[in-house]
């Protein structure tokens, strides 16, 4: 039941965080308009975060901890890098930051919790000398 949950949020956070985008680039948008497409993307990866921090395993606080720091290194990376045609990192920022820490999110997911514990433990790795 998860699973859907983490992919409907996703989708949507995705969504909101693309509607920002021309939001905030085109003149004469009102003020609200943009303040409600941030709420719903607030929202959507607030939720879309603890699922993917949820589906980590909980016996080591590190990985969790980990996570989190690489997702934000990554965003914080990603961001700066695409802002550099903006007239400030900061408006930068606000332009393309929910968008880029949405897909740093799912992409450090896939690092951290792309597979299962037990698909680890079953996996056969043939060596050069044959199977043992």
């Amino acid at each position: 039941m998860s699973h859907g949950f983490r992919i409907a949020s996703g989708v949507c956070s995705s969504a909101s965080a693309v509607m920002v985008i021309p939001l905030r680039t085109l003149d004469g948008i009102p003020v609200a308009a943009y303040t409600v497409a941030y709420s719903i993307w607030a929202a959507c990866f607030s939720l879309y975060l603890w699922l993917q921090l949820n589906i980590l395993p909980s016996g080591l606080g590190v990985r969790r901890k980990m996570y989190l720091f690489c997702v934000i290194t990554a965003a914080i990376h990603f961001s700066v890098a695409i802002s550099q045609n903006s007239d400030t990192i900061l408006q930068g920022l606000t332009v393309y930051g929910p968008m880029i820490l949405t897909v740093c999110t799912y992409l450090m997911s896939l690092l951290f919790g792309g597979f299962e514990v037990s698909e680890v433990q079953t996996a056969v790795i043939p060596t050069a000398f044959g199977q043992d």
